[in-house]
């Protein structure tokens, strides 16, 4: 694993492993052996965290960006959750 592969592991992966915890020896081993689903789940953690700021943003009012972005985030779930049912 390179230092960037290692940098996402040790942190924005906790954001994966929170929502998929009954996973999680399955999520790190994938992430340390599998660079397209280490991709998934940076795009995911990055997703997320944007999420967050544009719910504390728009709280009193409805946002089409923020509508987006959580139909963005329960697509990667459901991405994250196919590639990690492949590996069982």
């Amino acid at each position: 694993m390179s230092d960037q592969d290692e940098s996402f592991a040790g942190s924005d992966a906790s954001c994966v492993i929170l929502r998929f915890k009954e996973h999680a020896p399955r999520v790190m081993k994938l992430l340390s052996e599998d660079p397209g689903f280490r991709a998934v789940c940076e795009d995911y953690a990055l997703a997320v965290a944007m999420l967050g700021s544009l719910e504390q943003k728009f709280r009193q009012e409805p946002d089409p960006v923020l509508r987006e972005y959580r139909v963005m985030v329960s697509e990667l779930e459901e991405e994250i959750a196919a590639r990690l049912q492949a590996n069982l």
